[in-house]
């Protein structure tokens, strides 16, 4: 009985199944495919992981670039369509208008590479394909040259994906190397080469060709006491006014020289890889060619000759991201010319030098090296110590985060230190008067601070009235030891007391300045050389049609604010034109406070908690109630301004220069060395114009 019953439920449980099966099939909708006749022919073409394979994978978007497509073919191989009709839109499909149901051939051409396809055959009862593409495989040779030519046997050569390694070779006798079967792909190729050699860096071809790398010679700086340059030699350059004159001093000579010879063939690079031996700032001086008695050549248009082109690449051989911002030719500024940078101990970087004209040449160059100083970064109350290594200063960077007045004070019996006020733009101390001085210990600069004026022995004492306006502004300090003889390395103890609340302030209205310009694309004003305007009051201008001129001499030209073009120059005193020296745009002018462009970090009130006043500036400098903050008023600027970094002076731009330039005006004044100036024209520091 028990086994008939079972039957019977097995009996039914199987019909049940088989009738589910006829139901879910009856409501399962068939895929429509479509019909050739009257919808043609659809074709899309997907890669390996599933994403479409557009028309422009193949050459780029532009418009003359050959694209990927398709196309239908007979059983001749005749084109039964068009391929600029069949290029793959951003889906991967083609829609091909042929609406004769039949066996045609679907052809793909201009396949991205690395990627290939098997052909197939449309039919008469169906419209609509999908083709997937697969992977190539390939076997990748390398090939390594020494410089010469010549095969550069038993190289250790890698293919990087990324970070991960997917081959590694050494090359033979020929210098070849050959890898197993690979995915086709564009592989980084490493060489482990002595740092006597480099080359560009390299990558394999989709299409599995050879690759040839070939290195370059590399000419190791590590600063070896025999390249020191001798008095004699440091002389030379020092004396030399082309480098040196009133207006800049680019040869230190409190510092070691080191003198380097390139020796440049035709329009090869020669490269060089400075080997950081210290942390600090590096700077590499040109200057222009001399003959053999020491004078300077001239070309037949009375220009200085300097046949050198001084390229920079920091840490790698990267053509690609060459620093060309820092880049020196030898026809430009008479050839004579420096550049620093920081480097931090056993880093490197990486110049060459080339020819301007294709001819062998010698370029002599030095490098200098100054030691960064010791610095430490304090918010409040703390005590620390400064550290003193081969360099008589240190650095304090003061960023308080409340209100007060804090006492600076040091203790030392073994030295005499002095305390004073530095600006992070200029590397300069603040002065109280106008009157330039080299002299550090000069009181009449801002902070000064030392010569038992309050602190026990020859200790210094110093207090900063902080309010509350200047919470989050950055205080630089100079710490000096004044002591002839230091015995390095050496240590100073500083402590920093809140002694009692700020001066009270003025209750100040706060406001924030909005960029209202109609954006115009500036002129990038081709074969014309930008000249910032006088300030000594020997031009004038006019308003006119909304925009603003100046006449320099009996010549008009319209005026043109610098917004993100360095104010890196220093008036001669005697014409219009400036000279090449140090300074910072209005789009970086944040960088003297706080050291960020534009603070953007916020509290949950949406309130900037990094806060910087060197682009908020007073009204009215007499009333003082009124303060304008201009940071993305100059933001919104500068992303308008021309290749150059200039804006069409217009009036929000000028009422910015008056309030800024006659509220800072004094110290631009001061440090750009700019004679003669009337305070009448110090809004003009930042405008100029094209001649």
């Amino acid at each position: 009985m028990k086994k008939t019953i079972k039957r019977t439920l097995f009996t039914l449980l199987a019909s049940g199944m088989a009738l589910m099966s006829v139901l879910f099939a009856a409501c399962t909708p068939e895929e429509d495919f479509g019909d050739p006749a009257t919808d043609g022919y659809q074709v899309t073409f997907l890669y390996p992981d599933g994403s479409p394979v557009k028309g422009t994978d193949y050459a780029g978007s532009g418009q003359k670039a050959p694209k990927t497509y398709a196309v239908l073919q007979d059983a001749d191989g005749n084109n039964l369509t068009q391929p600029a009709q069949g290029i793959l839109n951003d889906y991967g499909t083609v829609n091909f208008n042929y609406k004769v149901p039949g066996e045609y051939t679907v052809y793909l051409g201009n396949v991205p590479a690395g990627f290939g396809y098997e052909t197939f055959k449309t039919t008469a009862d169906r419209a609509r394909y999908t083709v997937n593409l697969t992977h190539k495989s390939t076997n990748y040779e390398i090939n390594v040259e020494n410089p010469d030519g010549s095969a550069y046997a038993n190289a250790s050569v890698k293919l990087m994906n990324g970070d991960n390694e997917v081959a590694s070779l050494t090359t033979n006798a020929q210098g070849k190397a050959t890898s197993q079967t690979l995915l086709a792909g564009e592989y980084d190729i490493i060489i482990n080469v002595p740092e006597t050699l480099g080359y560009r860096p390299a990558k394999t071809n989709k299409n599995g060709k050879p690759s040839t790398v070939k290195l370059f010679n590399v000419f190791p700086i590590d600063f070896k006491d025999e390249n020191i340059m001798s008095h004699e030699e440091l002389n030379d350059w020092a004396n030399d006014e082309n480098l040196n004159n009133e207006f800049f001093t680019r040869v230190n000579t409190s510092v070691d020289n080191y003198l380097y010879t390139a020796e440049v063939k035709g329009n090869e690079e020669t490269f060089f890889l400075i080997k950081a031996k210290w942390s600090g700032v590096y700077s590499i001086t040109a200057r222009s060619d001399r003959d053999a008695d020491g004078e300077i050549i001239y070309d037949d248009n009375n220009r200085k000759v300097a046949n050198y082109n001084l390229h920079f690449y920091g840490d790698t051989f990267d053509a690609d991201q060459e620093r060309k911002d820092m880049n020196i030719s030898g026809s430009t500024n008479g050839g004579n010319n420096t550049r620093q940078f920081s480097l931090k101990k056993d880093e490197t970087f990486i110049i060459s030098v080339s020819s301007l004209d294709g001819q062998d040449y010698s370029f002599p160059f030095i490098i200098a090296y100054e030691r960064e100083p010791h610095t430490v970064n304090v918010n409040s109350d703390e005590n620390f110590t400064l550290k003193f290594d081969q360099i008589n200063y240190a650095v304090i960077e003061f960023k308080p985060t409340v209100s007060g007045k804090f006492q600076i004070t040091s203790s030392t019996t073994a030295y005499d230190p002095m305390l004073i006020c530095y600006s992070s733009a200029t590397k300069k101390p603040l002065p109280l008067g106008k009157d330039e001085t080299n002299d550090i210990t000069d009181n009449r600069f801002v902070g000064y601070a030392g010569n038992d004026n309050g602190g026990e022995g020859n200790n210094f004492s110093y207090v900063e009235d902080v309010m509350k306006n200047f919470v989050g502004n950055t205080f630089f300090y100079y710490i000096y030891i004044k002591d002839v003889d230091i015995d390095y390395p050496a240590e100073i103890n500083v402590s920093i007391t809140r002694i009692g609340d700020a001066t009270e302030e003025t209750v100040v209205t706060k406001k924030t300045a909005t960029a209202t310009a109609n954006w115009e694309t500036q002129d990038e004003q081709a074969g014309k050389t930008f000249h910032f305007a006088p300030v000594n009051g020997s031009a004038t201008v006019t308003e006119k049609n909304g925009g603003y001129y100046i006449t320099v001499g009996e010549t008009e030209y319209e005026l043109h604010a610098a917004i993100s073009l360095e104010l890196r120059s220093i008036y001669d005193g005697t014409s219009s034109s400036y000279k090449n020296g140090t300074g910072y745009s209005y789009a970086t002018i944040e960088y003297m406070g706080d050291g960020g462009a534009s603070p953007s970090a916020t509290d949950n009130d949406g309130q900037p908690t990094q806060k910087n006043s060197n682009l908020t500036v007073y009204e009215d400098l007499n009333k003082r109630d009124v303060m304008w903050n201009y940071t993305q008023f100059i933001k919104d600027y500068a992303e308008h301004c021309n290749s150059v970094g200039t804006y069409k002076l217009n009036a929000e731009l000028k009422l910015f220069m008056e309030r800024y330039n006659n509220q800072r005006g004094g110290e631009i004044i001061w440090y750009m060395d700019i004679k003669n100036a009337n305070p009448e024209y110090y809004w003009l520091l930042g405008c100029g114009y094209y001649a």
